[in-house]
């Protein structure tokens, strides 16, 4: 996911174009995050653990992001159903995933949630 995040991060700051980016990391090592960032960007770029905590407009941007991932939870739920909050600590998510056949497409397939629900047990088997 750190990939995917690094991605949307930098397709963000090509669109925006701000003389310095202040970005929460997902990245153990921050400044790696940074670095990349800057490569990716040619703009300035500050990543930090908890950025939001300290940068208003970091936690700022970390609201609007909540409220757009609720939203299209909410849609996906028009379409698959209640699947609870889509959280890997939700236990309504992880039952709605384990009665599934097959994993819908909006569910992330390298998640420890999916794998650990994916291995077989001997009982399945009988």
């Amino acid at each position: 996911i750190n990939e995917i995040l690094k991605e949307c991060y930098a397709e963000l700051i090509r669109r925006l174009k701000p003389e310095i980016a202040l970005v929460d990391s997902p990245d153990v090592k921050p400044e790696r995050l940074a670095s990349q960032l800057r490569e990716m960007t040619n703009v300035e770029v500050i990543a930090e653990h908890r950025a939001d905590d300290r940068y208003p407009l970091v936690s700022s941007a970390s609201i609007i992001a909540k409220v757009e991932r609720d939203r299209e939870i909410e849609a996906l739920k028009q379409s698959f159903g209640d699947f609870g909050s889509g959280y890997a600590s939700d236990p309504r998510t992880r039952d709605y995933l384990k009665k599934l056949k097959e994993i819908p497409p909006f569910v992330r397939k390298r998640w420890k949630t999916i794998e650990r629900l994916s291995q077989k047990s001997i009982t399945d088997f009988l």
